[in-house]
């Protein structure tokens, strides 16, 4: 027997995934999505955020939340979940490196495209986050 389950995440849509459906039918409703930052890397995290809808309509609220509870952490691979204050800890420093990665990145004029040259674009228009930080150490406990 598997014990006992609530059976609301059958059949739920994975909310980024959704966001970005609903985007292709819509243009003039925000749409938001929630992410936990227990799990996920915040590189990764703001790039499907940032490509969830076209540049133009990007969402500009993220919910970011903690997960808690050891089912969550077996999902992904971890056998226990890390401690209340360590959550937290990790979910400022996750913001910190999201917001990093939106408010920087390529220059609006950073294409060149000059495929006679072999130049997609000008490197001095592109900024690396450059982030140092635990959250990677945190992932190899």
């Amino acid at each position: 027997m598997f014990g006992q389950r609530r059976a609301a995440s059958l059949g739920v849509i994975e909310p980024l995934t959704l966001l970005t459906a609903l985007a292709l039918v819509t243009e003039h409703v925000g749409l938001i999505a929630t992410a936990s930052t227990s799990y996920n890397s915040p590189y990764n995290l703001a790039r499907r955020f940032l490509r969830a809808r076209p540049r133009e309509q990007r969402p500009r609220r993220l919910d970011i939340v903690t997960t808690a509870g050891v089912d969550a952490a077996r999902n992904f691979g971890v056998d226990e979940q890390p401690l209340h204050a360590e959550r937290y800890a990790r979910a400022a420093e996750f913001i910190d490196v999201t917001l990093k990665r939106f408010g920087i990145g390529w220059e609006d004029d950073v294409v060149i495209a000059d495929k006679g040259a072999g130049v997609w674009g000008d490197n001095t228009k592109i900024h690396p986050a450059d982030h140092r930080g635990s959250i990677s150490r945190w992932r190899e406990r």
